[in-house]
């Protein structure tokens, strides 16, 4: 039996850097369990939830009992702290990095004293964040998600973004939970958003799949004697509950209006004063903060820049017959979205202002017809019945990307969909514990179960998701959820595929 030298670390003094002299708790670990990738291995319907770790610690002195004066982490064992499982041989490879949820102290009937470290991957982080994006005509979706990331303030360097094959004709994002609009912008692309083992946040646009190491098989797992991967374990999902032959897909347009005002300050005068040398800061809202705004609108275009008596005027007294004080006034706009904008009135006079009118315009965005395009296959529907999927996303730019959309897809799912889940023992022999080390999500891999388990096929599969299981005695299971990849592979991507060998068009 090969066994690996495994590392769990907890940064309880903070940061990434593993420096503190209890952060290294390998010592402290019983067993573990880790997995991230999506809930469901099927492209369309699975979506990579936030990872998730468990680390059962030896907690025999109270070390990691949140409670416990005595314990020389008082004050560190907290939320957030960034935890690591790796091993530092046969290979120092980083097998999962998320932050500590939270902390549960367990004493059993035989008085043993366990603390379970459960711990989330940055997609849990991610979504306990809200986002305001600015309105951005033709962006990539890569772009888009960076702008998401860049407004939570996730670090650049703890990212890998592919630029996206889909220009969206607007994008805006209104204090909306940033997972869900990163969501929408992963179905318009019909990509997939997820987490890398070492914590980066992953954005991997339709054809990264049709291209590099994706169309090649990087292992076989089989049940096969001659083999080389031997799987212990195989479970076949329902391969119908996977079909759709019914594709839909709305697309949205857009129009602009003159430049009007969008929003009126509806306190003025003594209920809006602004001492002398102070500030008044205030947030316009448009459509939904004017109850007059044009039917049909969604959103700003762009905000006009702010003018002194045509959209404010500040006087001395609240009546606003005294002193025009605009030439001792500055208003400006701290940041402006695309419902919305940040305004704020800087009174450099010495008397207090009186804001009698605070009005700004700007160009709305109304939306036109929607248009929802439907791709189908009578034959799939008459040997299974209708089963419509529906795009989630908004941004799909138009009818021709839609329906290309539906024909990508239907081309795939519209015949019963393998999903498979396999277990390996990472501790079988040497090559067993590099494979596990080494794979990763959305890994092109190769079953072969004709063999023993009288399943009759040999199929190329992408992985979708990934469960390990480290035990006691440091044995080492993991099952990888896998999706059926052969309906990939006749596709035609342009500078990618070869011409005459890959027929299918891929949009």
């Amino acid at each position: 039996m090969v066994t690996a030298t495994y590392q769990a670390r907890v940064s309880w003094v903070g940061g990434t850097a593993f420096t503190g002299t209890t952060d290294d708790v390998t010592n402290y670990l019983l067993h573990a369990e880790w997995s991230r990738g999506r809930q469901f291995a099927h492209q369309l319907l699975g979506k990579a939830l936030a990872g998730q770790c468990f680390l059962y610690l030896n907690n025999d002195g109270g070390t990691f009992s949140t409670q416990n004066s005595a314990s020389p982490l008082t004050g560190s064992l907290l939320p957030g702290r960034t935890v690591e499982i790796r091993t530092t041989s046969p290979s120092t490879t980083v097998l999962w990095r998320g932050v500590v949820e939270n902390i549960e102290n367990r004493i059993s009937i035989n008085n043993d004293h366990q603390a379970i470290l459960k711990c989330i991957g940055p997609l849990g982080y991610i979504n306990q964040r809200k986002v305001r994006i600015p309105m951005s005509v033709d962006i990539r979706t890569g772009s888009a998600i960076g702008s998401i990331l860049d407004d939570i303030g996730w670090p650049a360097g703890d990212r890998s973004i592919d630029a996206g094959q889909t220009v969206m004709t607007r994008f805006w994002v209104e204090l909306k939970p940033a997972l869900d609009a990163m969501r929408e912008i992963e179905a318009s692309e019909s990509g997939y958003l997820g987490e890398a083992k070492d914590a980066k946040i992953v954005f991997e646009d339709r054809d990264h799949r049709l291209s590099g190491t994706h169309i090649s098989s990087q292992a076989t797992y089989t049940d096969n004697p001659s083999g080389t991967l031997f799987f212990t374990m195989i479970q076949q999902d329902d391969p119908l509950k996977a079909i759709y032959n019914d594709f839909e897909a709305e697309v949205r347009t857009y129009g602009t209006l003159a430049t009007q005002t969008l929003w009126a300050l509806s306190d003025t005068g003594a209920n809006a004063r602004v001492y002398g040398g102070g500030t008044f800061t205030v947030v316009a809202s448009y459509p939904f903060g004017n109850p007059t705004a044009t039917l049909g609108a969604v959103a700003v275009a762009s905000w006009t820049s702010l003018s002194a008596t045509a959209d404010w005027n500040v006087t001395s007294d609240a009546a606003g017959t005294g002193s025009v004080l605009n030439a001792d006034v500055v208003a400006t706009y701290i940041a402006t979205y695309g419902q919305s904008a940040e305004i704020r009135i800087t009174n450099n006079a010495t008397v207090t202002g009186y804001i009698q009118k605070l009005a700004p315009r700007g160009v709305p965005i109304i939306e036109g017809n929607k248009n929802r395009v439907r791709t189908q296959s009578t034959t799939s529907q008459a040997d299974y019945g209708r089963r419509t999927f529906t795009n989630p996303g908004d941004w799909i730019p138009n009818v021709i990307e839609a329906a290309d959309w539906g024909g990508f897809n239907v081309a795939i799912y519209s015949t019963p969909f393998q999903i498979f889940h396999v277990t390996l023992n990472a501790n079988r022999d040497s090559a067993h514990m590099t494979e596990v080390l080494a794979r990763d999500i959305s890994d092109l891999v190769t079953l072969n179960a004709t063999g023993r388990s009288d399943l009759g096929f040999s199929n190329i599969f992408f992985v979708e998701h990934e469960h390990h299981r480290l035990s006691d005695d440091r044995v080492h299971w993991v099952t990888y959820d896998l999706s059926l990849a052969t309906g990939y592979g006749g596709f035609w991507v342009l500078n990618t595929s070869e011409l005459g060998t890959r027929t299918r068009l891929g949009y």
